[in-house]
Parts: C-alpha cells; structure tokens; sequence
C-alpha cells in the first residue's frame, strides 16, 4: 500500500494553510488504496 504525506509548509502563527491540508487530508483518507498522514512543517 503507498503512504503519502500531506504536508503543511506554513510556520507564521497567523498560517491558513493547517485548516487546507486537514481538509485535504479528509478527503484523501476516504480512499481505500492508500494511506495518508500529516506533516506539519511547525511542528518540527
């Protein structure tokens, strides 16, 4: 099975991007041929 990340690239404290890659991610995740994950840049 293919792992694929979805990656929020967003570091300001003031980033929108967090809510669109939740979203995107709801939405890959109803797929059943792959899994997929989170990487949020600020978190690292």
């Amino acid at each position: 099975m293919i792992t694929t990340a979805v990656i929020s690239g967003g570091t300001r404290p003031s980033r929108r991007g967090e809510a669109v890659a939740h979203r995107v991610l709801g939405h890959a995740r109803q797929r059943a041929d792959a899994t997929f994950d989170l990487l949020d840049l600020a978190d690292s």
